[in-house]
C-alpha cells in the first residue's frame, strides 16, 4: 500500500501534503537538519504538552498558499491546515507511545513511489535515488526559498512515514469476514416491490402539537457536541454600492469618442500644446493603448469563434484599419479597430528535436554549453533540409524530450493558442507546411519541423480603445455622504426603520463563529466578523467598513456566549425537530390496527401508492427513506408493517415481491471495499476520541 495514497484516503496531514507537492523531495542525510529549533517562539496552540509555533505555523500555511491548486482564502487555509496541525500533534504523540520509528529505505520507498513516473529521477525504468539527490542539490544552489520551503516540511514527510507504520496496526484489527461481505450484498441488493401509504408531517398542524423549554433543554443535554460553540453572533447589514450612473457611462463614453481623431494638449510640462495623434490614424498601438486605454494591446490573432459572441459577425468582417464602437462590454466601452487580418490553420501537426544544455531545469546531466546546443541543433537542421526523412532517427539520437525523443519527434497537433504568442507558436502558426526552424525556448534550441496544417481561415488581430465603466468621483462623494447620514441616524434611531425609510435593503447573518471568513451576500470579510467577536462590542453597535463595492454598516444583533447554548440560542434548530417527533407520534398513535392500506388511506384523505424495484442502496419512496426500506427485510409477501416513522413522513409499508440479491461468487471486492472503509471510520474516530480528550489551547483568533 502507497504510503501516500493511504494518507490521502484517510485524510490524514491532507493540507500538509498538498503544501508539499512541490517539496515532497528527501535525502536520508538530510532528515532532521532544518526542523524547527526555535524555543520560544509565539504560540498559536498548545495541544496537551505541545506548544504550536505561530512562525511554523504561518511558514506552513504560506506554502499551502502557495502550492495548493484551490483558490484558498486565508481563514480557508488557516482552518484546514489546524485541523491536520492537530490531528497529526495528536498521532504523533500516539506514535511516540507506541515506539513506532522508520528507517530509510521506507523514505526512499514512499519517494519512489510518488516520483515513479517522473523521466528524470529514471534509470532505465526505475526510480534512481543518486539523480533524486543531485536534484536537491541543485534546488539548494539554484532556488534557495524553494528548498527552505522543502526544510521547513522535511520533518512532516518523516511523520508521514511513520504514521503508515501506525494505519497498518490499526488496519491489522479492522475488517469483515466473507460471510459478512455475502451478507451486506444481500442487504444492498434485494428488491422489493411495495405499496405504502404516506402521511405527512404537514398533516398535522403546529398548534395541534407543542414544545417545552425543559423539552429543548433536555435535546440540548442530550447532544452537547452539536450545541457547545465559542460563542456566536447575529449581525445585519446595509450595503452603500458605488455604481456609475446613467450620467457618468455617458461622460465615458464621451471623453472616449473623443480621442479617436487628432487632438491638441497643454503639455505643463513643456508649457505647450501638442497635437495628439487620434486612434483612427496611430501606429504603435501598444505604446498609444498602454497610456490612453484602460485595457492594453493584445497582439495575436484571433478566430470569430473567440471574439465577443454580441459583436463578432461585425468585427470579423471588418477590413483592416476599420474601427467598430462604441459598444459596452464587460464592464468597459469599447472602440475595436482591425490592425492585421490573415488566414491562419486553427491546428498543426509539429515534430521537434529538444537540444538542451547545462544549467538549464532539464540538462541536469548534459555537459554542452550554450553555443554548444546552438551548433548542434544548427547542424541537424541542415541535415534534415537536405533529408526530411532523417527527422526520427535523428530525434532518437538527440533529442533530450523523452516523451518525443522515441516517438519520430512527433509532438502530434497543436491547436491556436487564444492569448499566447512566443516563437514557437508565431512559427508553426504563421509559416506553411514544410517549413522548418531552430527556435530557443527555456528548454533549449528546438529543431521544429510543420509536418501540416489544416482548417485554415480569416484571423485578425485587434486594438482596443476601452475606458472601464467607474463611478465619478461626485458620485462616490455622493455615496459616502448617504452612507455617513445612515450610519449616523441609525445609531440614534432603529437600524430597519432607517433603512425602509430610504429605500435600503437590510440583510441578516445570524450565528457566526469566530473562525468565519464569509458573510453571506458579501463573501470574504473577516474584519466584520474581528469586530463582531471584540470584547467591547455590544448589542445594538453599529460601525462601517469598507468593501471593494463601496461601503457596508453593520449593526450587532445578538451575541451568545462561550459553552453550550441556552434554551433561546438553539430554540430555532431545536424546536423543528422536537415537533417532527412529536407530529409521528401523534399520527402513529392515531393509526387504527388495519392491514387494508385502502382505509388507512382513505381516513387521510389519500391513496396507497406503490414503488418497485426498491433497494436499499436507493431507498427512494418519494424522499429518501432507508429506516422505512429496512422494514421491508422483515415482512412476508403480502405482509402489512406497523406504522414506521420515516424522515419525511410516517410510512405504512406492504410487501408485494422479494428478489433476493444473486450469488456473485467471489466477495473479495466487497471485502476489500469495506475493510478500506472501515480504516477510514475507525480512523475518523480515533481523532474525535482524541481531541475529545485532549486539552488544546486556541489563538488563532490573536493572529487571523
Amino acid at each position: 500500500m502507497s504510503v501516500l495514497n493511504s494518507i490521502r484516503k484517510r485524510g490524514i496531514f491532507l493540507i500538509i501534503v498538498i503544501a508539499m507537492a512541490l517539496f515532497a523531495f528527501i535525502l536520508a542525510d538530510l532528515i532532521g537538519q532544518g526542523s524547527f529549533s526555535q524555543e520560544n517562539q509565539t504560540k498559536i496552540a498548545k495541544i496537551n504538552n505541545k506548544d504550536i509555533s505561530y512562525f511554523e505555523f504561518s511558514n506552513r500555511l504560506q506554502s499551502i498558499q502557495q502550492n495548493s491548486f484551490q483558490n484558498l482564502t486565508t481563514m480557508q487555509a488557516v482552518n484546514q491546515l489546524w485541523d491536520a496541525t492537530v490531528e497529526q500533534t495528536l498521532v504523533e504523540e500516539q506514535m511516540d507511545k507506541l515506539g513506532i520509528e522508520i528507517g530509510n529505505q521506507q523514505l526512499i520507498s514512499a519517494l519512489a513511489m510518488q516520483f515513479s513516473q517522473d523521466p528524470q529521477f529514471l534509470t532505465d525504468g526505475q526510480f534512481d535515488i543518486n539523480k533524486f539527490r543531485g536534484y536537491i542539490e541543485q534546488l539548494k544552489s539554484i532556488s534557495p526559498e524553494t528548498y527552505q520551503q522543502w526544510i521547513i516540511n522535511e520533518q512532516n514527510i518523516a511523520e508521514q512515514a511513520k504514521a503508515e507504520v501506525y494505519f497498518d496496526l490499526l488496519g491489522s484489527g479492522i475488517g469483515i469476514t466473507t460471510q459478512e461481505a455475502k451478507e451486506l450484498h444481500k442487504l444492498n441488493s434485494t428488491t422489493f416491490d411495495l405499496q405504502y401509504v404516506k402521511i405527512p408531517f404537514s398533516s398535522v398542524s403546529d398548534d395541534e402539537v407543542s414544545v417545552s423549554d425543559s423539552e429543548i433543554k433536555k435535546y440540548i443535554n442530550d447532544h452537547k457536541e452539536e450545541f457547545t460553540s465559542d460563542g456566536l453572533r447575529d449581525i445585519r447589514y446595509t450595503v452603500f454600492e458605488e455604481k456609475a450612473t446613467e450620467e457618468d457611462e455617458e461622460d465615458i463614453k464621451q471623453e472616449l469618442a473623443n480621442l479617436l481623431e487628432d487632438h491638441t494638449t497643454y503639455n505643463k510640462a513643456a508649457g505647450i500644446d501638442e497635437t495628439v495623434k487620434g486612434f483612427k490614424n496611430v501606429e504603435d498601438y501598444e505604446e498609444y493603448l498602454s497610456e490612453f486605454s484602460d485595457l492594453s494591446y493584445e497582439d495575436f490573432f484571433l478566430f470569430k469563434k473567440d471574439l465577443p459572441s454580441a459583436h463578432a459577425d461585425t468585427l470579423s468582417n471588418l477590413e483592416v484599419g476599420d474601427i467598430y464602437g462604441p459598444y459596452k462590454e464587460d464592464n468597459y466601452w469599447k472602440y475595436s479597430k482591425i490592425t492585421e487580418a490573415k488566414e491562419i490553420p486553427d491546428s498543426v501537426k509539429v515534430k521537434h528535436i529538444l537540444i538542451s544544455y547545462s544549467g538549464l531545469p532539464n540538462g541536469m546531466d548534459i555537459d554542452r554549453t550554450r553555443d554548444e546546443a546552438e551548433e548542434l541543433a544548427d547542424s541537424i537542421l541542415t541535415e534534415i533540409k537536405g533529408d526530411k526523412d532523417l527527422f526520427a532517427d535523428l530525434a532518437s539520437e538527440y533529442s533530450e524530450h523523452p516523451e518525443t525523443a522515441n516517438n519520430g519527434g512527433e509532438i502530434g497537433w497543436l491547436t491556436y493558442p487564444k492569448g499566447e504568442r512566443n516563437d514557437l507558436i508565431d512559427f508553426v502558426f504563421e509559416n506553411e507546411a514544410g517549413s522548418s526552424k531552430v527556435i530557443e525556448t527555456e528548454f533549449g534550441f528546438h529543431v521544429t519541423y510543420i509536418e501540416e496544417t489544416r482548417n485554415k481561415q480569416n484571423a485578425i488581430k485587434i486594438a482596443t480603445l476601452a475606458r472601464k465603466i467607474e463611478p465619478s468621483d461626485k458620485t462616490v462623494n455622493e455615496v459616502f455622504n448617504q452612507t455617513t447620514s445612515f450610519q449616523m441616524n441609525a445609531q440614534e434611531g432603529d437600524f430597519s426603520e432607517e433603512a425602509n425609510k430610504n429605500g435600503y435593503e437590510v440583510r441578516t447573518v445570524n450565528n457566526l463563529e469566530v473562525l468565519d471568513e464569509n458573510i453571506t451576500g458579501l463573501g470574504a470579510h473577516r474584519d466584520i466578523v474581528q469586530w463582531a467577536f471584540e470584547d467591547k462590542a455590544k448589542v445594538g453597535d453599529i460601525t462601517r467598513f469598507d468593501i471593494d463595492e463601496g461601503y457596508v454598516v453593520v449593526q450587532l444583533t445578538s451575541k451568545t456566549s462561550k459553552g453550550l447554548a441556552s434554551v433561546e440560542e438553539a430554540k430555532n434548530r431545536v424546536k423543528p425537530i422536537l415537533l417532527k417527533k412529536k407530529k409521528a407520534d401523534k399520527i402513529i398513535s392515531e393509526i387504527s390496527s388495519n392491514d387494508d392500506l385502502s382505509d388507512i388511506a382513505s381516513s387521510y384523505g389519500t391513496q396507497p401508492r406503490t414503488k418497485n424495484d426498491v433497494d436499499f442502496e436507493n431507498p427512494d419512496l418519494e424522499g429518501k427513506e432507508p429506516k422505512v426500506v429496512a422494514k421491508a427485510f422483515a415482512l412476508e409477501q403480502n405482509e402489512v408493517s406497523k406504522p414506521i416513522a420515516g424522515d419525511n413522513a410516517v410510512y405504512v409499508i406492504k410487501l408485494l415481491n422479494k428478489r433476493d440479491a444473486d450469488d456473485i461468487g467471489s466477495y473479495n471486492g466487497i471485502v476489500h471495499r469495506e475493510n478500506e472503509e472501515l480504516l477510514q471510520e475507525a480512523s475518523d474516530r480515533i481523532f474525535k476520541a482524541l481531541k475529545s480528550k485532549a486539552k488544546i489551547e486556541d489563538y488563532r483568533t490573536e493572529f487571523y
